[in-house]
């Protein structure tokens, strides 16, 4: 429970503190001119540093964010059934249309010896060249993490480039890689979409603090890709603290403003460079502008005192309600309030409950999609994983049964053989909508596990519950009527396999997926287009008791 302390017995109201400040107006003006002096060319630079080191985090986001969309893509190619079928030409297809929606001008897909096998810069059956794995790639490996690699000459692009690559996990092992380049250039458009003000220069630097482009008063300068950068100060501080500001010599002699921040995903820096004869002509007009007002207090200031604390507390006070309902997480909407400072911190809230909105949406957004198999719009086995071991762990308190059903859909390579992978994705989109359809509880999962092979969880459903659910798949499906030439019934038809356990403590997945993936092969040896499982030892399900050994 969060108590509000109570204020120090010395504390003072603002209007306390303004009288007395305009008993200090009454001082010699030089030592109050040299006062607001002080405080303002601190204050300003300390606002100057908060606005580079905002600017700095906030660009690195943006390059985090374009190189992670191009991340995403690749992961979602790594589960392309294309790899564990060994298919490149289908694999070189769907290389080339996700590259036709990403930044990349070159996709790749190579084998742990650095074999390539797929090169989207050459046309398919080409040879390809096999080399050694690169750093960032034998990271990729160790890791089974993406990476991004450092600023590279690509000799057969003929170009600055950088690489992303990711794994290719089969059964959590890496199998291969997929890697997108991506013209050096295509972050210069990145950051040309983000105005910084005028004089301002920003750097993005690689893991080796080779420059990777350049923006703002420095966009299309010379120097990018020639090596580490020429400030070794701005390097060493960066390789001791994430983030931070320091004041150095500039390229041109010139003394400048620093501001660095160094991306732990990526391993990158993100440099924002102000010169400081800029922020000293900023600092003088504010000083001009604070003696100014600070002559006029002189003068007015014992009849205006009272009036001024009475218009400052106010619309201080009316920012209370609003910060805590910030605080709550709850939509803030501050009206003017008639102090420019006020309005600034109201303006400031708002902005950030409207941030915050938007990063719990997207984060949402990014783990619905992290566990939607793309396809079918079911849940995908990384999900299924998860809420597999949730449901052993909570049932293992318990002792309710847990029932999985496996199923397979019946000759699917035979369906995509005679009517193309376009047919194929459309059935399995439509034995997906079965599936989905019969999950009617909550807390029940349905999931594409792999291929043509979908997976039910259904926690505390016992065996002739599963398998009447089970039937009344094998029946839906085959009630979709979608044509086969290859099946026995003319149709499309689904093998199902179903097991259901008391949770014990030594219970894993891996156990109770094999287990029903035992039941699935049996409904397949015994003719497909059935329902298979173990013998229960209560009542039987009334149509399903020929499905019994």
């Amino acid at each position: 429970m969060t108590t509000t302390p109570a204020p120090a017995p010395w504390s003072f109201s603002i209007r306390t503190r303004i009288a007395a400040l305009v008993v200090v107006c009454v001082l010699p003006a030089s030592a109050f001119a040299g006062f607001l002096a002080a405080l303002s060319h601190d204050r300003g630079r300390a606002e100057v540093e908060q606005v580079l080191t905002a600017a700095a985090q906030n660009l690195t986001f943006v390059v985090e964010r374009d190189l992670g969309a191009v991340e995403a893509a690749l992961l979602a190619l790594s589960t392309s059934p294309s790899i564990d079928a060994g298919n490149l030409a289908a694999l070189d297809r769907q290389a080339r249309d996700v590259l036709a929606q990403s930044p990349g001008i070159n996709l790749l897909h190579i084998d742990l010896n650095g074999q390539q096998l797929v090169n989207t810069a050459r046309p398919f059956g080409t040879p390809l060249p096999r080399e050694t794995l690169s750093p960032a790639m034998l990271a990729v490996r160790d890791t089974a993490r993406p990476g991004v690699t450092n600023l590279f000459y690509g000799p057969v692009l003929k170009m600055n480039v950088v690489a992303l690559a990711v794994p290719v996990l089969r059964d959590g092992r890496v199998v291969s890689f997929l890697a997108m380049s991506l013209d050096a250039k295509h972050l210069d458009a990145v950051l040309a979409r983000h105005t910084l003000p005028a004089g301002w220069t920003v750097e993005v630097l690689d893991g080796a603090g080779t420059v990777v482009t350049r923006g703002g008063a420095a966009a299309g300068a010379t120097g990018v890709g020639d090596g580490p950068h020429d400030e070794p100060r701005i390097l060493a501080a960066a390789a001791r603290q994430s983030r931070g500001v320091i004041l150095h010599d500039g390229r041109h002699g010139q003394t400048e403003l620093v501001a660095y921040n160094r991306s732990a995903e990526l391993g990158w820096t993100v440099v924002v460079e102000v010169p400081e004869h800029l922020l000293n002509a900023d600092l003088a007009r504010s000083l001009w502008l604070n003696l100014t007002v600070g002559a006029v207090l002189l003068l007015v200031g014992l009849v205006l005192a009272r009036r001024i604390g009475r218009d400052i507390s106010r619309p201080i006070e009316a920012l209370i309600q609003p910060a805590l309902a910030l605080g709550r997480g709850e939509p803030v909407a501050v009206p003017p309030l008639g102090l420019r400072e006020a309005d600034r911190v109201g303006q400031a809230m708002t902005v950030a409950g409207e941030l915050l909105r938007q990063r719990e949406h997207e984060r949402d957004r990014a783990q619905m999609e992290a566990w939607t198999d793309a396809l079918t719009g079911l849940d995908n086995r990384r999900h299924f994983d998860g809420v597999l071991m949730a449901e052993i762990r909570r049932l293992r308190r318990s002792r309710a049964p847990l029932a999985l059903i496996m199923l397979d859909i019946d000759h699917f390579k035979a369906f995509n053989d005679g009517y193309g992978h376009v047919a194929g994705d459309e059935c399995l989109r439509m034995v997906a909508g079965v599936v989905a359809a019969m999950v009617q509880r909550p807390f029940d999962l349905a999931a594409r596990y792999g291929g043509e092979e979908f997976a039910v969880i259904l926690p505390e459903t016992d065996l002739p519950g599963a398998a009447t659910v089970a039937e009344r798949l094998r029946e839906a499906v085959s009630a979709l009527r979608i044509p086969h030439r290859a099946s026995e019934t003319g149709r499309v038809t689904v093998s199902l396999g179903v097991v259901c356990v008391t949770v014990e403590a030594d219970t894993v997945p891996e156990e109770v997926v094999a287990r029903a993936d035992e039941q699935l092969y049996r409904a397949k040896s015994l003719g497909r287009n059935r329902v298979a499982f173990t013998v229960p030892t209560g009542p039987v399900p009334v149509g399903l008791a020929q499905d019994l050994d």
